[in-house]
């Protein structure tokens, strides 16, 4: 797995993390430090080297899938710098949330690849997180229904709790993250 900062800027502590995280699940990482951890403002470091890197990432046969370590600001600026027909010859999971759902919407419209809006690399990995995460990415079943996190129903602030807005059946194609 490549580790990319397409965004904002990251921490030594929370590419530690990231390293703990997924490599908690099983596989091995492979990234450029230096590139990960530098700083231009409030981004992660020139908007060229943060595409570069995720182009080197898509042409590298000897990565099998992407995984953003953070979202933040940043990631439009750099959607005309990626090379989509690359990405389109080599297609890989690529994961991330927040900004990066600029790139999953450009990568999809680009090249009708499927990406994955999950956590970042730095994320807090709980259990229910690395169930579906591990289901998703790594077992072929063409469905998977993602239950409800229980664990929210029984927080004071209901903002998690779940409830119909409209009843009904719906049919149709979901995009976004």
């Amino acid at each position: 797995i490549g580790l990319v900062t397409p965004s904002g800027p990251i921490t030594e502590q929370q590419l530690e993390k990231t390293v703990q995280n997924i490599e908690g699940l099983g596989f091995k990482l492979a990234y450029n430090r230096t590139r990960l951890l530098a700083k231009k403002g409030y981004l992660a470091g020139r908007d060229i080297s943060r595409a570069d890197e995720i182009n080197r990432m898509f042409d590298n046969e000897q990565i099998d899938g992407i995984w953003a370590v953070r979202g933040g600001y940043g990631a439009t600026r750099i959607l005309d710098m990626l090379n989509y027909k690359v990405i389109r010859q080599n297609p890989k999971v690529f994961i991330g949330y927040s900004d990066i759902t600029a790139i999953h919407q450009a990568i999809f419209k680009k090249t009708n690849l499927v990406s994955f809006h999950g956590p970042v690399g730095a994320s807090e990995f709980t259990d229910y997180t690395k169930k579906y995460v591990m289901q998703l990415i790594s077992e072929t079943s063409p469905t998977l229904k993602i239950e409800h996190f229980a664990q929210n129903e029984m927080l004071e602030n209901n903002i998690y709790n779940s409830y119909v807005i409209n009843s009904g059946i719906a049919e149709g194609q979901l995009i976004g993250g």
